[in-house]
């Protein structure tokens, strides 16, 4: 049985606002301790955040990490657009693309 088999579609809007409100800036800040445990002078390559969200964890890395090429995918088209608001500020190394399509069948 596969991970993803259970799973039959994006979340709703009201799912989406909920932890985008509620869970989601907690989870961004245990993100950011585990940044700093890392260091900042630790090279890391392209990241590739799966269940990517609103893009706080993105948020994180793309402030500590102004090099990083960082991608994020969601099945969540709200979650994704938040998430391209958010990060839009920091151009074209942080893209995000909705997978709301089967992420086990290539594209």
């Amino acid at each position: 049985m596969s991970l993803m088999s259970g799973f039959t579609g994006g979340y709703t809007r009201l799912e989406s606002w909920f932890y985008d409100t509620f869970i989601a800036e907690p989870a961004a800040q245990l993100s950011a301790d585990l940044v700093n445990l890392i260091g900042a002078e630790t090279r890391i390559g392209p990241i590739l955040d799966v269940g990517c969200g609103g893009g706080q964890f993105l948020g994180v890395l793309a402030r500590s990490r102004p090099g990083a090429s960082l991608h994020g995918v969601d099945y969540s088209v709200a979650q994704v657009d938040r998430a391209k608001a958010r990060l839009s500020r920091f151009g074209a190394r942080v893209q995000i693309k909705d997978q709301s399509a089967d992420a086990r069948k290539p594209a």
